[in-house]
């Protein structure tokens, strides 16, 4: 498909989903229900945001040969509005679901809490960055690429592993 990230590294093996905050475009979330077969959640279900639910992040999986319509919209969002995030990984949804919902509380050193918006791409790349240098990064975040449209360059910016485990950006 036109316009899709990890076109070279597609395999059935692989899920492609998105993350995407639904607070950017009106109704986005509710749309969410009209299409068929999707597998879609907001982070924000089952934390203290679960109110706003409906304008949060939505992981949403996405199956090319079946949502091809919704991916085509995505893509020609992507060059006006700054999201989705699209994620590539062998991981299913519902451990990805509780892995990223997991990353919306951060905890500083001396014990505060505080919301992160990581999967806004203005704190994408510094999220990235903090994950990728701590010690403590393994498990499945070494598992999923990442892909961020970049308007700009009018290419997808990547963020993912080499075999080796290194964080690569490019």
């Amino acid at each position: 498909m036109k316009g899709l990230p990890f076109k070279d590294k597609y395999s059935s093996e692989l899920n492609l989903y998105i993350l995407f905050d639904s607070a950017l475009i009106d109704g986005f979330y509710m749309s969410l229900s009209n299409i068929d077969k999707l597998n879609y959640k907001s982070l924000f279900i089952g934390t203290s945001e679960e109110s706003s639910a409906t304008f949060g992040p939505v992981l949403v999986e996405l199956k090319p040969d079946i949502h091809s319509s919704l991916i085509s919209t995505l893509i020609t969002y992507q060059t006006t509005y700054p999201t989705p995030i699209w994620l590539q990984t062998s991981i299913t949804f519902t451990p990805l679901f509780n892995t990223l919902r997991k990353l919306l509380h951060v905890e500083k050193e001396d014990g505060s809490q505080y919301f992160f918006r990581y999967y806004d791409q203005l704190c994408f790349p510094g999220f990235w960055q903090i994950i990728t240098d701590h010690p403590d990064y393994t498990g499945m975040m070494r598992k999923i690429d990442w892909a961020i449209w970049q308007t700009s360059l009018q290419q997808y910016q990547y963020y993912t592993k080499n075999k080796m485990g290194d964080a690569l950006c490019r």
